[in-house]
């Protein structure tokens, strides 16, 4: 029994190097294809662009907006027009871990998949706010390929 203890005690494989070596092999495997599938299928920011017609007075305060042509308002802003405070709201309740990710939180996957596997059903998502602009860019059905894409359109647009 004590001989079993110490067995699964034993981290001495950890120092071999070869347990590192894959994780690099790993990683770089992974980044590659991320590389690849980001020049061959990049995210079509085209409906990004697709902004309202507006009407300015002489001051260019804005009278009045238009629908654009995809039928939505779509204002052209930069991060300073935007109060900080809403933004740290949004943040805080879309996504809270937005700063500490790369698009994708996967402890955010992990708590959803597990109340889907405990309830049968959708409790809370895991979308972050770049997964929820990639599905803004490129809206799809609701289902399970349409988040494995929004997954990969969130890694790239970070």
């Amino acid at each position: 029994m004590q001989q079993r203890v110490e067995k699964w005690l034993d981290w001495s494989w950890l120092h071999s190097g070869r347990l590192a070596t894959q994780a690099i092999g790993t990683f770089l495997a992974v980044a590659t294809f991320l590389l690849v599938l980001d020049w061959l299928a990049p995210p079509n920011m085209q409906r990004y662009q697709i902004l309202s017609t507006q009407v300015l007075d002489s001051d260019s305060q804005l009278m009045r907006a238009y629908l654009a042509g995809d039928g939505i308002f779509r204002l052209k802003t930069d991060i300073g027009d935007v109060d900080a405070d809403y933004l740290r709201m949004l943040i805080a309740y879309e996504d809270k871990r937005f700063y500490t990710h790369s698009g994708v939180d996967p402890l955010a996957m992990v708590r959803a998949l597990g109340q889907v596997l405990i309830s049968g059903e959708v409790v809370s998502g895991a979308s972050t706010l770049t997964m929820q602009t990639a599905r803004l860019l490129e809206p799809r059905p609701r289902n399970f390929r349409s988040k494995l894409i929004e997954i990969v359109r969130a890694a790239q647009l970070e």
